[in-house]
């Protein structure tokens, strides 16, 4: 009797559609991860606490040398994105000058209401109060710089909102972005309410900027530089502030694992 021969069982090929969907499904979820959970806006305005600033933050915020940092001079014009109680508008104010200009931005209006008493009490009369939304900020004319200061997880639509500034940068603009470390060990709101520097980035190049420079000065947060055309080089444009730590490329980066300590 002659010796059964098997075929080789063949595993059918996947419809091109299928392969498709499939990949459409891993790159949602990749960006669902790297971008993580958001509010779905601001914190509620707390008049008990909004006309006051946390003892010592000077300390560890370090308003002059952000100031430093992001290149201010006299003449310029710079939005405070999600400005609160105004705490960075004197440093800005002096930073630009009587020939400058300082945009406060908050999406509240109990907040506009606040800033606008600061601005008078405070003599600011370079700083204009303006009524921001989710995705715009309304403002004439181009700025040099915008500042993100621990206001980045409060973004309820950031890339469209980052798409809109960058249109409203000159081409020498920067956008700067400050926010709390994402280590139980730093001090700061809670780590929930936190995002990593991974998540801005990712976005920030959504909305068409290129990440340049990271400054590593301060205690407890990240401080990130983007501009807004690849084709000027942060080293050697002449707007650039001093240069610090180039940012590394997306595909290098590695997500610090949870519970992490600082670098």
């Amino acid at each position: 009797m002659a010796a059964m021969q098997f075929e080789p069982a063949m595993t059918p090929r996947a419809p091109a559609t299928a392969i498709a969907l499939s990949c459409a499904l891993l790159l949602w979820l990749s960006l669902f991860t790297a971008c993580g959970p958001r509010r779905a806006g601001p914190k509620p305005f707390k008049p008990a606490t909004a006309t006051s600033e946390a003892p010592g933050r000077d300390f560890w915020q370090m308003p002059a040398v952000i100031v430093d940092k992001m290149g201010l001079r006299p003449g310029m014009k710079v939005v405070d994105l999600g400005a609160g109680t105004g705490y960075m508008l004197p440093w800005l104010s002096k930073a630009v000058g009587p020939t400058g200009k300082v945009y406060a931005a908050e999406i509240q209006p109990a907040l506009v209401h606040l800033l606008e008493k600061r601005i008078v009490r405070d003599k600011l009369t370079n700083v204009e109060v303006v009524l921001s939304t989710a995705t715009d900020v309304p403002i004439a004319g181009l700025v040099d710089r915008v500042l993100v200061l621990n206001t980045y997880i409060e973004l309820s639509n950031p890339i469209a909102l980052l798409r809109a500034l960058r249109l409203r940068l000159k081409s020498t603009g920067r956008l700067a972005v400050i926010d709390h470390l994402p280590y139980a060990d730093i001090p700061g709101p809670p780590v929930a309410e936190r995002l990593p520097l991974d998540t801005v980035i990712a976005e920030a190049r959504g909305a068409g900027f290129v990440e340049s420079l990271q400054f590593k000065v301060l205690p407890r947060q990240y401080f990130a530089m983007f501009i807004n055309f690849e084709e000027i080089d942060a080293s050697s444009d002449p707007d650039a502030p001093e240069v610090g730590i180039p940012l590394p490329p997306a595909a290098t980066r590695a997500r610090a694992p949870a519970g992490a300590k600082s670098p």
